[in-house]
Protein backbone atom coordinates (compact mmCIF):
# COMPACT_ATOMS: atom_id res chain seq x y z
CA UNK A 1 0.00 0.00 0.00
CA UNK A 2 1.72 3.41 -1.17
CA UNK A 3 -1.32 5.39 -0.19
CA UNK A 4 -5.23 5.96 0.96
CA UNK A 5 -7.21 9.19 0.70
CA UNK A 6 -10.74 8.82 2.49
CA UNK A 7 -12.63 11.63 0.70
CA UNK A 8 -14.84 14.30 2.51
CA UNK A 9 -18.77 14.92 0.83
CA UNK A 10 -17.65 18.69 1.56
CA UNK A 11 -15.82 20.98 4.18
CA UNK A 12 -18.74 20.91 7.03
CA UNK A 13 -18.07 17.06 6.90
CA UNK A 14 -14.19 16.57 7.86
CA UNK A 15 -13.49 12.70 8.11
CA UNK A 16 -10.91 10.93 10.31
CA UNK A 17 -9.73 7.53 11.30
CA UNK A 18 -8.04 5.55 13.80
CA UNK A 19 -5.71 3.01 12.16
CA UNK A 20 -5.02 1.12 8.72
CA UNK A 21 -4.65 -2.64 9.08
CA UNK A 22 -3.59 -5.41 7.04
CA UNK A 23 -4.26 -9.54 7.11
CA UNK A 24 -0.84 -11.01 7.35
CA UNK A 25 -0.67 -14.68 6.10
CA UNK A 26 -1.63 -16.00 9.14
CA UNK A 27 -4.89 -14.38 8.92
CA UNK A 28 -4.36 -12.01 11.78
CA UNK A 29 -4.86 -8.35 11.45
CA UNK A 30 -2.04 -6.18 11.71
CA UNK A 31 -1.03 -2.53 12.08
CA UNK A 32 0.39 -1.39 8.73
CA UNK A 33 2.61 1.02 10.13
CA UNK A 34 1.06 3.74 8.43
CA UNK A 35 0.41 6.99 9.98
CA UNK A 36 -2.74 8.50 9.50
CA UNK A 37 -2.87 12.31 8.91
CA UNK A 38 -5.58 15.13 8.17
CA UNK A 39 -5.64 17.03 4.72
CA UNK A 40 -6.88 19.70 2.93
CA UNK A 41 -8.80 20.05 -0.63
CA UNK A 42 -12.28 20.60 -2.18
CA UNK A 43 -15.16 17.76 -1.66
CA UNK A 44 -17.12 16.07 -3.53
CA UNK A 45 -20.19 18.56 -3.78
CA UNK A 46 -19.90 21.43 -6.03
CA UNK A 47 -19.96 23.59 -3.38
CA UNK A 48 -17.35 22.43 -1.27
CA UNK A 49 -14.92 25.02 -0.07
CA UNK A 50 -10.64 24.23 -0.75
CA UNK A 51 -10.67 23.26 3.46
CA UNK A 52 -12.39 20.17 3.49
CA UNK A 53 -10.93 17.59 5.26
CA UNK A 54 -9.47 14.67 3.79
CA UNK A 55 -8.12 11.64 5.90
CA UNK A 56 -4.59 10.06 4.71
CA UNK A 57 -2.47 7.69 4.88
CA UNK A 58 1.25 7.03 3.49
CA UNK A 59 2.95 4.07 2.86
CA UNK A 60 2.21 1.45 4.68
CA UNK A 61 5.45 -0.55 6.14
CA UNK A 62 7.66 -3.15 3.91
CA UNK A 63 5.90 -5.84 5.93
CA UNK A 64 2.50 -5.28 5.11
CA UNK A 65 2.06 -7.46 2.20
CA UNK A 66 -1.38 -8.55 1.33
CA UNK A 67 -4.98 -8.58 -0.48
CA UNK A 68 -6.90 -7.74 2.60
CA UNK A 69 -7.41 -4.11 3.95
CA UNK A 70 -9.47 -2.23 5.98
CA UNK A 71 -9.61 1.15 7.67
CA UNK A 72 -10.31 1.01 11.23
CA UNK A 73 -12.44 3.94 12.90
CA UNK A 74 -13.32 5.60 10.19
CA UNK A 75 -16.18 8.28 10.47
CA UNK A 76 -17.58 11.91 9.87
CA UNK A 77 -16.50 14.08 12.94
CA UNK A 78 -20.20 15.89 13.05
CA UNK A 79 -21.72 12.65 13.36
CA UNK A 80 -23.22 11.50 10.42
CA UNK A 81 -21.84 9.33 7.72
CA UNK A 82 -21.01 11.20 4.96
CA UNK A 83 -17.60 10.27 3.18
CA UNK A 84 -17.14 9.73 -0.61
CA UNK A 85 -15.03 6.90 -0.42
CA UNK A 86 -11.19 6.01 -0.83
CA UNK A 87 -8.53 6.75 -3.73
CA UNK A 88 -5.91 3.96 -3.16
CA UNK A 89 -2.35 3.63 -4.60
CA UNK A 90 -1.22 0.03 -4.25
CA UNK A 91 2.62 -1.45 -5.52
CA UNK A 92 2.43 -4.87 -6.82
CA UNK A 93 3.75 -7.49 -4.38
CA UNK A 94 6.91 -8.89 -6.05
CA UNK A 95 6.01 -12.17 -7.54
CA UNK A 96 7.66 -15.72 -6.78
CA UNK A 97 8.32 -17.72 -9.62
CA UNK A 98 9.76 -21.39 -9.33
CA UNK A 99 13.60 -22.36 -9.68
CA UNK A 100 14.05 -25.73 -10.12
CA UNK A 101 17.62 -25.50 -9.92
CA UNK A 102 17.91 -24.66 -6.06
CA UNK A 103 15.32 -27.65 -5.42
CA UNK A 104 16.33 -29.94 -2.65
CA UNK A 105 18.59 -26.72 -1.49
CA UNK A 106 18.71 -25.15 1.58
CA UNK A 107 20.45 -21.97 3.34
CA UNK A 108 23.65 -22.25 3.78
CA UNK A 109 23.57 -21.08 7.43
CA UNK A 110 20.98 -19.83 10.39
CA UNK A 111 22.21 -16.56 9.72
CA UNK A 112 21.11 -16.58 6.10
CA UNK A 113 17.49 -17.59 7.18
CA UNK A 114 14.63 -15.12 6.99
CA UNK A 115 11.61 -16.57 8.12
CA UNK A 116 10.92 -20.19 8.92
CA UNK A 117 7.03 -21.19 8.86
CA UNK A 118 5.93 -24.91 10.21
CA UNK A 119 2.96 -27.22 9.71
CA UNK A 120 0.11 -25.87 8.66
CA UNK A 121 1.62 -22.07 8.39
CA UNK A 122 3.25 -23.45 5.70
CA UNK A 123 1.56 -23.52 2.91
CA UNK A 124 2.48 -21.89 -0.52
CA UNK A 125 0.90 -18.88 -0.37
CA UNK A 126 1.52 -18.41 3.06
CA UNK A 127 5.36 -18.90 1.77
CA UNK A 128 4.99 -16.74 -0.81
CA UNK A 129 3.86 -13.80 1.04
CA UNK A 130 6.22 -14.34 3.70
CA UNK A 131 9.35 -14.13 1.33
CA UNK A 132 7.61 -11.17 -0.84
CA UNK A 133 6.78 -9.54 2.76
CA UNK A 134 10.59 -9.68 3.43
CA UNK A 135 13.22 -6.82 1.21
CA UNK A 136 16.33 -9.35 2.70
CA UNK A 137 14.19 -12.67 1.62
CA UNK A 138 15.54 -13.34 -2.28
CA UNK A 139 14.02 -17.41 -2.25
CA UNK A 140 12.75 -20.21 -0.13
CA UNK A 141 12.30 -24.32 -0.50
CA UNK A 142 9.72 -26.30 1.40
CA UNK A 143 7.53 -29.21 1.82
CA UNK A 144 4.30 -27.07 1.92
CA UNK A 145 2.40 -27.93 4.86
CA UNK A 146 4.82 -29.23 6.35
CA UNK A 147 7.84 -26.33 6.12
CA UNK A 148 9.27 -23.51 4.51
CA UNK A 149 12.49 -21.55 5.19
CA UNK A 150 13.33 -18.08 3.32
CA UNK A 151 17.01 -17.20 2.05
CA UNK A 152 18.50 -13.52 2.11
CA UNK A 153 21.48 -15.46 -0.33
CA UNK A 154 21.25 -18.01 -3.21
CA UNK A 155 20.45 -21.09 -1.22
CA UNK A 156 24.05 -24.12 -1.65
CA UNK A 157 23.37 -26.27 0.67
CA UNK A 158 22.23 -29.61 -0.44
CA UNK A 159 19.08 -30.26 2.07
CA UNK A 160 20.05 -34.16 2.38
CA UNK A 161 17.06 -34.42 5.33
CA UNK A 162 14.41 -33.00 2.62
CA UNK A 163 15.40 -33.75 -1.20
CA UNK A 164 11.91 -33.51 -1.74
CA UNK A 165 11.63 -29.37 -1.30
CA UNK A 166 11.13 -26.93 -3.92
CA UNK A 167 12.53 -23.28 -4.65
CA UNK A 168 10.78 -20.16 -5.34
CA UNK A 169 12.40 -16.91 -5.55
CA UNK A 170 11.54 -13.40 -6.45
CA UNK A 171 10.33 -12.35 -9.88
CA UNK A 172 13.12 -9.40 -10.56
CA UNK A 173 10.36 -7.23 -12.40
CA UNK A 174 7.52 -5.19 -10.84
CA UNK A 175 5.93 -2.51 -12.82
CA UNK A 176 3.36 0.52 -11.53
CA UNK A 177 1.46 3.52 -13.69
CA UNK A 178 -1.46 5.08 -12.77
CA UNK A 179 -1.67 6.84 -16.59
CA UNK A 180 -4.49 7.13 -18.19
CA UNK A 181 -3.47 8.03 -21.87
CA UNK A 182 -1.07 5.99 -24.07
CA UNK A 183 2.03 6.72 -24.73
CA UNK A 184 5.32 5.27 -25.90
CA UNK A 185 8.91 5.86 -24.93
CA UNK A 186 11.53 4.30 -27.05
CA UNK A 187 15.38 4.02 -25.47
CA UNK A 188 18.12 2.35 -27.04
CA UNK A 189 21.42 2.54 -24.93
CA UNK A 190 24.65 0.52 -25.54
CA UNK A 191 25.76 -1.76 -22.86
CA UNK A 192 29.65 -2.80 -21.74
CA UNK A 193 29.68 -6.21 -20.19
CA UNK A 194 33.12 -6.62 -18.06
CA UNK A 195 33.32 -10.34 -16.30
CA UNK A 196 36.11 -11.07 -14.15
CA UNK A 197 37.33 -14.75 -13.01
CA UNK A 198 40.17 -14.69 -10.06
CA UNK A 199 41.59 -17.99 -8.55
CA UNK A 200 44.34 -18.78 -6.35
CA UNK A 201 45.60 -22.51 -5.95
CA UNK A 202 48.58 -24.46 -4.37
CA UNK A 203 50.17 -26.71 -6.56
CA UNK A 204 51.58 -29.75 -4.41
CA UNK A 205 51.81 -28.25 -1.21
CA UNK A 206 47.81 -28.47 -0.83
CA UNK A 207 45.91 -27.69 2.55
CA UNK A 208 49.78 -27.24 3.93
CA UNK A 209 50.93 -30.57 3.77
CA UNK A 210 53.96 -31.40 1.82
CA UNK A 211 54.29 -35.13 0.23
CA UNK A 212 57.73 -36.70 0.87
CA UNK A 213 59.48 -38.41 -1.80
CA UNK A 214 60.37 -41.42 0.75
CA UNK A 215 57.01 -42.73 2.03
CA UNK A 216 58.47 -44.42 5.85
CA UNK A 217 61.31 -42.78 5.17
CA UNK A 218 60.67 -39.92 8.25
CA UNK A 219 60.13 -41.83 11.60
CA UNK A 220 60.60 -41.62 15.46
CA UNK A 221 61.18 -44.21 17.46
CA UNK A 222 61.98 -45.86 21.02
CA UNK A 223 64.32 -49.41 22.02
CA UNK A 224 63.12 -51.14 24.70
CA UNK A 225 66.21 -53.12 25.16
CA UNK A 226 66.80 -53.35 28.89
CA UNK A 227 63.27 -51.07 29.51
CA UNK A 228 61.75 -53.81 31.97
CA UNK A 229 63.40 -52.50 35.04
CA UNK A 230 62.31 -49.99 37.34
CA UNK A 231 60.71 -46.45 36.48
CA UNK A 232 60.88 -47.89 32.93
CA UNK A 233 59.05 -51.00 34.18
CA UNK A 234 55.16 -49.53 33.55
CA UNK A 235 55.99 -48.10 30.06
CA UNK A 236 57.63 -51.61 28.78
CA UNK A 237 54.42 -53.52 30.10
CA UNK A 238 52.16 -51.08 28.01
CA UNK A 239 54.25 -50.92 24.86
CA UNK A 240 55.49 -47.96 24.93
CA UNK A 241 58.96 -48.25 24.66
CA UNK A 242 58.88 -50.58 21.53
CA UNK A 243 56.67 -47.91 19.89
CA UNK A 244 57.57 -46.68 15.95
CA UNK A 245 55.90 -43.95 13.97
CA UNK A 246 56.01 -42.82 10.51
CA UNK A 247 55.24 -39.78 8.61
CA UNK A 248 54.08 -39.34 4.61
CA UNK A 249 53.22 -35.87 4.81
CA UNK A 250 54.52 -33.29 6.79
CA UNK A 251 52.13 -29.96 8.03
CA UNK A 252 54.38 -26.92 7.37
CA UNK A 253 53.54 -23.63 7.65
CA UNK A 254 55.10 -22.10 4.63
CA UNK A 255 55.59 -18.79 5.07
CA UNK A 256 57.33 -19.75 8.64
CA UNK A 257 59.16 -22.56 7.32
CA UNK A 258 58.57 -24.75 10.38
CA UNK A 259 56.95 -28.09 10.87
CA UNK A 260 54.16 -29.21 13.15
CA UNK A 261 56.03 -31.90 15.33
CA UNK A 262 52.46 -32.94 16.96
CA UNK A 263 50.37 -33.40 13.82
CA UNK A 264 49.89 -36.72 12.97
CA UNK A 265 47.49 -36.13 9.87
CA UNK A 266 49.67 -38.47 7.79
CA UNK A 267 51.27 -40.48 10.87
CA UNK A 268 50.78 -44.14 11.45
CA UNK A 269 51.91 -45.88 14.46
CA UNK A 270 54.26 -49.02 13.07
CA UNK A 271 54.56 -50.46 15.96
CA UNK A 272 54.41 -49.95 20.03
CA UNK A 273 51.47 -48.43 21.66
CA UNK A 274 52.54 -44.08 21.67
CA UNK A 275 51.99 -41.94 19.04
CA UNK A 276 55.51 -40.20 18.68
CA UNK A 277 55.99 -36.79 18.46
CA UNK A 278 58.38 -35.79 14.62
CA UNK A 279 61.81 -35.61 15.94
CA UNK A 280 62.00 -37.97 19.12
CA UNK A 281 63.88 -40.79 20.47
CA UNK A 282 64.52 -42.51 23.68
CA UNK A 283 65.23 -45.50 25.27
CA UNK A 284 66.19 -47.00 28.79
CA UNK A 285 68.82 -49.08 28.58
CA UNK A 286 71.30 -47.70 30.64
CA UNK A 287 74.08 -44.54 31.33
CA UNK A 288 74.84 -42.73 28.12
CA UNK A 289 73.00 -45.19 25.92
CA UNK A 290 71.76 -44.14 22.25
CA UNK A 291 69.63 -46.52 21.10
CA UNK A 292 66.14 -44.69 20.30
CA UNK A 293 66.37 -43.06 17.00
CA UNK A 294 64.91 -40.65 14.57
CA UNK A 295 65.23 -39.71 10.92
CA UNK A 296 64.26 -36.66 8.75
CA UNK A 297 64.23 -37.75 5.27
CA UNK A 298 63.60 -34.34 3.36
CA UNK A 299 65.83 -35.67 0.13
CA UNK A 300 63.96 -34.98 -3.15
CA UNK A 301 62.07 -31.82 -1.75
CA UNK A 302 63.19 -28.00 -1.89
CA UNK A 303 63.83 -28.25 2.25
CA UNK A 304 66.37 -28.79 4.24
CA UNK A 305 66.78 -28.93 8.07
CA UNK A 306 67.67 -25.79 9.68
CA UNK A 307 71.05 -25.26 11.76
CA UNK A 308 74.06 -27.04 12.65
CA UNK A 309 74.70 -30.79 10.89
CA UNK A 310 75.80 -32.42 13.57
CA UNK A 311 76.44 -32.20 17.89
CA UNK A 312 76.47 -34.51 20.42
CA UNK A 313 75.75 -34.34 24.63
CA UNK A 314 76.75 -36.74 26.86
CA UNK A 315 75.55 -36.49 30.04
CA UNK A 316 77.65 -37.48 33.40
CA UNK A 317 76.47 -40.61 35.38
CA UNK A 318 74.10 -40.43 38.21
CA UNK A 319 72.55 -37.05 37.34
CA UNK A 320 69.39 -35.65 35.53
CA UNK A 321 70.66 -33.30 32.38
CA UNK A 322 68.63 -30.70 30.24
CA UNK A 323 70.64 -29.62 27.39
CA UNK A 324 70.55 -28.03 23.87
CA UNK A 325 71.77 -29.79 20.77
CA UNK A 326 70.77 -27.65 17.75
CA UNK A 327 67.07 -27.58 17.19
CA UNK A 328 66.71 -30.30 20.07
CA UNK A 329 66.71 -30.97 23.97
CA UNK A 330 68.46 -33.99 25.21
CA UNK A 331 67.00 -34.50 28.72
CA UNK A 332 66.76 -37.60 31.99
CA UNK A 333 68.67 -39.98 33.62
CA UNK A 334 72.43 -40.15 32.30
CA UNK A 335 71.23 -38.87 28.85
CA UNK A 336 73.33 -38.61 25.74
CA UNK A 337 72.54 -38.14 22.22
CA UNK A 338 74.60 -37.67 18.89
CA UNK A 339 72.60 -35.72 15.90
CA UNK A 340 74.64 -36.07 11.88
CA UNK A 341 73.05 -34.61 9.07
CA UNK A 342 74.25 -35.48 5.61
CA UNK A 343 73.21 -34.26 1.81
CA UNK A 344 73.30 -30.50 3.01
CA UNK A 345 71.02 -31.25 6.18
CA UNK A 346 68.42 -33.06 4.06
CA UNK A 347 69.03 -36.40 5.84
CA UNK A 348 69.16 -35.94 9.63
CA UNK A 349 69.51 -39.02 11.65
CA UNK A 350 69.52 -38.55 15.75
CA UNK A 351 70.39 -41.56 18.56
CA UNK A 352 69.51 -41.22 21.86
CA UNK A 353 68.63 -42.68 25.42
CA UNK A 354 70.18 -43.37 28.52
CA UNK A 355 68.85 -44.53 31.79
CA UNK A 356 65.72 -43.44 30.91
CA UNK A 357 66.35 -40.04 28.67
CA UNK A 358 65.70 -38.90 25.00
CA UNK A 359 65.43 -35.87 22.72
CA UNK A 360 63.02 -34.16 21.28
CA UNK A 361 62.32 -30.82 19.80
CA UNK A 362 62.68 -28.15 21.96
CA UNK A 363 60.38 -25.41 20.65
CA UNK A 364 57.73 -27.97 19.48
CA UNK A 365 58.24 -27.28 15.62
CA UNK A 366 61.02 -28.45 13.20
CA UNK A 367 62.13 -25.16 11.58
CA UNK A 368 63.19 -25.66 7.96
CA UNK A 369 64.71 -24.06 5.41
CA UNK A 370 64.73 -23.12 1.39
CA UNK A 371 67.89 -25.52 0.09
CA UNK A 372 66.17 -25.40 -3.62
CA UNK A 373 64.40 -21.84 -4.52
CA UNK A 374 63.53 -22.70 -7.76
CA UNK A 375 62.07 -26.50 -6.91
CA UNK A 376 59.97 -24.64 -3.76
CA UNK A 377 58.67 -22.10 -6.28
CA UNK A 378 57.40 -24.73 -8.78
CA UNK A 379 56.00 -27.15 -6.12
CA UNK A 380 54.86 -24.54 -3.58
CA UNK A 381 54.38 -21.18 -5.01
CA UNK A 382 51.27 -19.59 -4.97
CA UNK A 383 49.33 -18.34 -8.24
CA UNK A 384 46.86 -16.14 -9.30
CA UNK A 385 44.73 -16.14 -12.28
CA UNK A 386 42.84 -13.04 -13.64
CA UNK A 387 40.80 -13.09 -16.67
CA UNK A 388 39.14 -9.93 -18.02
CA UNK A 389 36.42 -10.16 -21.10
CA UNK A 390 34.61 -6.85 -22.28
CA UNK A 391 31.75 -7.12 -24.82
CA UNK A 392 29.73 -4.50 -26.20
CA UNK A 393 26.32 -4.95 -27.27
CA UNK A 394 23.26 -2.48 -28.17
CA UNK A 395 19.24 -2.57 -26.40
CA UNK A 396 16.27 -0.87 -27.61
CA UNK A 397 13.80 -0.63 -25.30
CA UNK A 398 10.04 0.47 -26.23
CA UNK A 399 7.34 1.29 -22.68
CA UNK A 400 3.95 1.38 -23.36
CA UNK A 401 1.28 2.80 -20.73
CA UNK A 402 -2.71 1.93 -21.01
CA UNK A 403 -5.69 3.23 -19.84
CA UNK A 404 -5.75 0.07 -17.36
CA UNK A 405 -3.44 0.96 -15.80
CA UNK A 406 -0.87 -1.51 -16.92
CA UNK A 407 3.16 -0.52 -18.18
CA UNK A 408 4.91 -3.32 -21.26
CA UNK A 409 8.36 -2.88 -21.85
CA UNK A 410 9.62 -4.55 -24.72
CA UNK A 411 13.08 -5.00 -25.39
CA UNK A 412 15.55 -6.20 -28.46
CA UNK A 413 18.99 -7.18 -27.59
CA UNK A 414 21.98 -7.08 -30.67
CA UNK A 415 25.19 -8.53 -29.68
CA UNK A 416 27.44 -6.35 -31.62
CA UNK A 417 31.51 -8.04 -31.29
CA UNK A 418 33.63 -10.75 -29.43
CA UNK A 419 35.90 -10.39 -26.52
CA UNK A 420 39.16 -10.97 -25.53
CA UNK A 421 40.60 -12.62 -22.14
CA UNK A 422 44.00 -11.56 -20.92
CA UNK A 423 44.95 -13.86 -18.29
CA UNK A 424 48.01 -12.99 -16.21
CA UNK A 425 49.58 -15.75 -13.65
CA UNK A 426 52.16 -14.35 -11.44
CA UNK A 427 54.18 -17.02 -9.00
CA UNK A 428 55.80 -16.29 -6.00
CA UNK A 429 58.14 -16.32 -4.35
CA UNK A 430 60.75 -16.50 -7.30
CA UNK A 431 59.58 -15.81 -11.04
CA UNK A 432 56.74 -14.03 -13.26
CA UNK A 433 55.25 -15.27 -16.61
CA UNK A 434 51.92 -14.28 -18.33
CA UNK A 435 49.87 -15.46 -20.93
CA UNK A 436 47.06 -14.07 -23.38
CA UNK A 437 44.19 -15.86 -25.07
CA UNK A 438 41.10 -15.17 -27.06
CA UNK A 439 37.44 -15.85 -25.68
CA UNK A 440 35.53 -16.77 -28.75
CA UNK A 441 32.05 -17.66 -29.13
CA UNK A 442 32.45 -21.67 -29.35
CA UNK A 443 32.67 -23.52 -26.12
CA UNK A 444 32.87 -26.05 -23.57
CA UNK A 445 31.21 -24.00 -20.62
CA UNK A 446 31.62 -24.46 -16.93
CA UNK A 447 30.96 -21.31 -14.32
CA UNK A 448 32.21 -18.47 -14.35
CA UNK A 449 28.92 -16.19 -13.66
CA UNK A 450 28.66 -12.54 -15.30
CA UNK A 451 26.59 -10.22 -13.92
CA UNK A 452 26.74 -6.67 -15.78
CA UNK A 453 24.57 -3.73 -14.89
CA UNK A 454 23.46 -0.70 -17.42
CA UNK A 455 20.64 2.30 -16.03
CA UNK A 456 18.69 3.93 -18.08
CA UNK A 457 15.96 6.55 -17.38
CA UNK A 458 14.10 8.86 -20.19
CA UNK A 459 11.32 11.17 -19.33
CA UNK A 460 8.03 11.80 -20.78
CA UNK A 461 5.34 14.35 -20.14
CA UNK A 462 1.51 13.06 -20.31
CA UNK A 463 -1.51 15.88 -20.03
CA UNK A 464 -4.86 14.14 -19.21
CA UNK A 465 -8.16 14.91 -17.04
CA UNK A 466 -9.44 12.93 -13.99
CA UNK A 467 -12.16 14.30 -11.51
CA UNK A 468 -10.22 17.60 -11.36
CA UNK A 469 -7.68 18.56 -13.45
CA UNK A 470 -4.08 16.89 -12.99
CA UNK A 471 -0.65 16.56 -14.80
CA UNK A 472 0.76 13.39 -15.01
CA UNK A 473 4.72 14.00 -15.73
CA UNK A 474 8.00 12.25 -14.81
CA UNK A 475 7.23 8.52 -15.80
CA UNK A 476 10.72 7.10 -15.00
CA UNK A 477 11.67 4.34 -16.70
CA UNK A 478 14.57 2.59 -14.85
CA UNK A 479 16.44 -0.86 -16.77
CA UNK A 480 18.63 -2.62 -15.51
CA UNK A 481 20.02 -5.64 -17.51
CA UNK A 482 22.63 -8.53 -17.60
CA UNK A 483 22.86 -9.98 -20.73
CA UNK A 484 23.17 -14.00 -20.90
CA UNK A 485 26.67 -14.98 -22.89
CA UNK A 486 28.55 -18.22 -23.25
CA UNK A 487 32.20 -18.64 -24.55
CA UNK A 488 35.44 -20.37 -23.64
CA UNK A 489 38.51 -19.47 -22.92
CA UNK A 490 41.64 -21.77 -23.79
CA UNK A 491 45.05 -21.08 -23.16
CA UNK A 492 48.28 -23.53 -22.89
CA UNK A 493 47.45 -24.18 -18.79
CA UNK A 494 44.35 -24.69 -18.65
CA UNK A 495 40.35 -24.47 -20.23
CA UNK A 496 37.90 -21.81 -18.87
CA UNK A 497 34.19 -21.68 -19.65
CA UNK A 498 32.48 -18.93 -18.82
CA UNK A 499 28.20 -18.61 -17.99
CA UNK A 500 26.64 -15.61 -17.20
CA UNK A 501 23.32 -15.08 -16.41
CA UNK A 502 20.38 -12.36 -17.77
CA UNK A 503 18.28 -10.57 -15.57
CA UNK A 504 16.25 -7.72 -16.32
CA UNK A 505 14.27 -5.32 -13.56
CA UNK A 506 11.68 -2.47 -14.86
CA UNK A 507 10.26 -0.08 -12.82
CA UNK A 508 7.74 2.52 -14.16
CA UNK A 509 6.80 5.28 -10.96
CA UNK A 510 4.24 8.08 -11.38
Amino acid sequence: MQQLLAIPWHHGHPLQATQLQYRDPWGRWQNSGAAGAAASGYGMWSGSLSSAQYWTYGAASSDAVSKHWKVQGMQDTTGYSYGCGLQVTIKAPLMMVAVPQYDGKACENTRARTFDLRGSNASLDACRSACSARPSCIMFSGVWDNWCIGCNKPMNLVNNASSSAVAFAKQTTTTTTTATSTQSVTMTSTLSMTSTLTTTQAWPCQAGYYTLPRDGGTFSQYNDENANRGNCQSDYAAGVWSSKVTWSKLQIVYNSLRVNASDHTFAQLVAGSKMLLLGEARDCFGSGSKRGKFVIDLRGTPFAVAGTSGCSVVGPAGTVISESCSQWTVYGWEAAANLMCTDSNQLCTMSCGGSSGGCNLASGYLQLSVLHAALFAEQCGQFTSTMTSTRMATMTSTLTTTPTGTATVTSTWSPSSTATITSTLTTTPTWTASMTSTWGLTSTVTTIYVTTTTTSTQTATIMSTWSGTSTLAAIHVTTTTTSTRTATMTSAASTVSVASTLTTTHVTAQ
